[in-house]
């Protein structure tokens, strides 16, 4: 029986993925909890996802798009949809929010990180 359930969102992108896999393989005490992209969409999709959680992995994100703009707001929309939930939920659970080198950098991408 697994002791902790982690959820990562944004497991199907690079980092997520190989994340999930080193979960999945090499700790098998640890259950993955599906996660889907539509869940920042469905607010009680998304609570139910927070609910089931022991820890939570933020690792969602857009890091391309024609239009730079949506870059940004739509990074800062998913880490506004998911602390909202884990407010909403009163999340006791552990929260990694996972950033990116670019933070430091004026881009897009780099202000929504």
């Amino acid at each position: 029986m697994a002791s902790k359930k982690i959820g990562i969102t944004g497991h199907h992108g690079f980092i997520g993925n190989h994340l999930k896999n080193v979960v999945k393989y090499k700790f098998q005490d640890y259950q993955i909890i599906d996660f889907e992209r539509a869940f920042f969409l469905n607010e009680d999709a998304m609570s139910e996802f927070v609910k089931n959680c022991d820890v939570i992995i933020h690792l969602a994100g857009l890091n391309r798009h024609n239009a730079p703009e949506e870059i940004e707001k739509t990074n800062i929309e998913l880490a506004k949809t998911l602390a909202t939930s884990l407010v909403a939920n009163n999340f006791k659970g552990s929260l990694i929010y996972s950033s990116s080198l670019q933070v430091y950098e004026d881009s897009p991408y780099g202000r929504s990180k």
